[in-house]
């Protein structure tokens, strides 16, 4: 199983623009989202799934804008 981090990078890495949708959609820095996702910092369950959430927003957005 790969870690929380490591699939959070993947996915940022998969479409430009990722990371600042993220941080907008969690309220905080890019440079948060980017420590993260390089595994410079701790990642709870409960702020993975809000994560998780937010994700699922920023790719709802990109399929909206891709119509």
């Amino acid at each position: 199983m790969k870690s929380l981090n490591k699939a959070l990078r993947e996915w940022l890495l998969e479409r430009r623009g990722r990371g600042m949708a993220l941080a907008e959609k969690l309220d905080c820095s890019r440079q948060y989202i980017s420590e993260i996702s390089k595994m410079e910092t701790g990642l709870s369950l409960a702020k993975w799934e809000e994560i998780q959430w937010a994700m699922l927003e920023v790719e709802s957005n990109e399929q909206g804008a891709a119509a």
